[in-house]
């Protein structure tokens, strides 16, 4: 119920194109106009495994050329190499259309990253984002490492958030 009333929400917002429930693949929703909307979702971790999927949906959503983008969430996070060749593909996609977050139910860690690459960010109103703190693995003896990762981090991040 909370999801098909933020999707009229969104549907509110993006008159008159026409909007289904996000799938669970890489989905454009066209309307009578010729007006259409590419739901991309990104549920499960954010990991190499999923970025072959994501690869394709970017490919997908190029030749679509649709009004907007909508990145519907659902993540626990992942990596950063993974997030950043997203947000990437994110500031591409900007310049042509609008390209929205929305965060159901989660966007942890790569989710919240991700989030603030967009143009917007939608929630129901049970859903949690944040928690984006970069995890060291392997030796890291006197914590340099994870101070030049979280620095490097932090700054991207609030790059995106202006």
């Amino acid at each position: 119920m909370r999801k098909s009333i933020l999707i009229l929400i969104l549907m509110a917002l993006l008159p008159p194109v026409a909007m289904a429930a996000p799938p669970t693949a890489p989905d454009t929703v066209a309307s009578e106009d010729g007006r259409h909307v590419f739901v991309l979702p990104i549920h499960g971790p954010v990991d190499m495994s999923a970025m072959l999927r994501f690869r394709r949906a970017f490919r997908e959503a190029e030749q679509a050329k649709p009004n907007a983008i909508i990145i519907d969430l659902n993540t626990p996070g992942g990596g950063l190499e993974e997030t950043q060749e997203i947000i990437s593909w994110i500031r591409t996609q900007r310049k042509n259309c609008p390209v929205y977050a929305f965060v159901n139910p989660e966007a942890i860690s790569a989710g919240a990253i991700i989030s603030l690459g967009t143009s917007a960010i939608y929630m129901t109103p049970d859903s949690t984002i944040g928690d984006a703190m970069p995890i060291v693995v392997g030796r890291d003896r006197n914590g340099d490492l994870k101070v030049k990762i979280m620095s490097y981090t932090r700054g991207w991040v609030r790059g995106l958030a202006h």
